[in-house]
């Protein structure tokens, strides 16, 4: 009986969480269609879960497995989008970066990856929460167990130091 509790946990943690989940994989999406399988998905997944006594964290694990739903949908998705638009994009005149741009770019995404990597541990999960999961203020606050105000500042001392960081990087262009 104890795998069917924690079962039973983890599946509450999803539905008392489903609306904060919704727009959370929504936002991530851009689709609330494309959100709703992602969840629908990842309830089957909860559903069929084994031995559940393992799992420490419910509401970690319930991210977790939406996360991993999310990025396999992510997956398919773009490698349906590339072969059913390949005829067409030939045909399409688009803007292609120079060699160059694309070159910069991945500089800068590789310092803001540094940056980010470098803030202290409860800055960064407040920063990738908010800006990366799309969890407002309050849910990150609720993640985290502390207060909305600790989670504004959290989030801004991230920004600012991203700004410090690649003050030169957000001036070029």
């Amino acid at each position: 009986m104890p795998d069917d509790l924690s079962r039973r946990k983890i599946l509450g943690v999803f539905l008392s969480n489903y609306r904060a989940i919704t727009r959370r994989v929504a936002a991530r999406l851009g689709s609330p269609a494309d959100a709703e399988d992602v969840l629908q998905e990842s309830w089957f997944k909860l559903q069929r879960l084994g031995d559940a006594s393992h799992v420490a964290h419910p509401a970690s694990f319930v991210h977790s497995v939406v996360n991993n739903v999310a990025n396999d949908f992510l997956r398919a998705h773009s490698t349906r989008v590339r072969y059913e638009t390949a005829p067409e994009m030939e045909t399409q005149s688009r803007h292609v970066p120079s060699t160059e741009q694309v070159y910069d770019y991945a500089q800068r995404l590789r310092r803001l990856q540094r940056v980010i990597a470098s803030l202290p541990p409860r800055q960064r999960q407040a920063f990738t929460l908010h800006k990366f999961d799309g969890l407002s203020h309050s849910e990150v606050a609720a993640e985290m167990g502390i207060s909305r105000s600790a989670v504004e500042k959290l989030v801004m001392k991230s920004l600012q130091r991203c700004r410090d960081e690649l003050a030169g990087d957000l001036q070029e262009d």
